[in-house]
């Protein structure tokens, strides 16, 4: 069984397995986006955070 979400920065459906997990990334087929699935029930992404470099600060 499949779900499917909308990319919040292209629109195009993304499916999400039914094995998905809370806190999971993944990218987003059209326009390459990285999205973190939020919530299961009901189904939420978002953008992923960017991870930026400290450089050691």
């Amino acid at each position: 069984m499949t779900n499917s979400i909308e990319c919040p920065e292209c629109g195009s459906a993304k499916e999400v397995p039914s094995d998905s997990q809370q806190g999971q990334l993944m990218s987003c087929a059209c326009c390459g986006t990285l999205l973190e699935l939020l919530s299961l029930s009901p189904l939420s992404v978002a953008k992923a955070p960017q991870i930026e470099e400290d450089f050691g600060e």
